[in-house]
């Protein structure tokens, strides 16, 4: 599936360019930052600018957007703290607490746009359609599948250092 539509008329009843530069503008910047801090904290070996979500990294999104709104909404919390990492690569000292909610929400929306298209794409290919948290899971259990696999692989090496049998 496209991002765009195909039809001349229809892409150009979505003006995100537009949307972005008078609506929001500030707002995408600062989101835009969170991105940036994030990717020197969980992928250092990246350039700054060379955003890319990690998506293995942090899962939980509708629970930390939600935690990000309290802080901000109840403790009156503004900023949080860039790490001396972040701080020395990007010269950022702090990022919006909103932006960070906002980013978490956009995170969720986009997962849950894609699990929607995925469900549409099995369902033109005849397949019974699953549902967003089915998606979820199966995606978590791969992630497991793939970390046992890891750890099995790490187990055995240390037991064969010591001259023991693999498990």
């Amino acid at each position: 599936m496209n991002l765009l539509p195909d039809d001349d008329q229809a892409r150009k009843a979505l003006p995100i360019f537009k949307m972005i530069c008078r609506y929001f503008p500030k707002a995408l910047r600062e989101v835009t930052r969170v991105c940036v801090a994030n990717n020197v904290r969980y992928s250092p070996e990246r350039a700054p600018e060379d955003i890319r979500w990690a998506r293995g990294k942090s899962t939980d999104q509708l629970g930390s957007a939600f935690r990000h709104m309290l802080e901000s909404a109840v403790d009156g919390k503004v900023f949080e703290k860039c790490t001396v990492d972040v701080r020395g690569t990007t010269g950022n000292d702090e990022v919006y607490v909103l932006a960070q909610a906002a980013w978490r929400l956009l995170a969720a929306l986009e997962l849950q746009i894609e699990a929607h298209d995925a469900q549409h794409a099995q369902c033109s290919l005849g397949e019974e359609p699953k549902h967003f948290n089915e998606l979820n899971a199966m995606r978590v259990a791969e992630r497991l599948e793939a970390a046992e696999a890891r750890l099995g692989a790490e187990a055995n090496e240390v037991v064969s250092s010591y001259g023991g049998t693999n498990i």
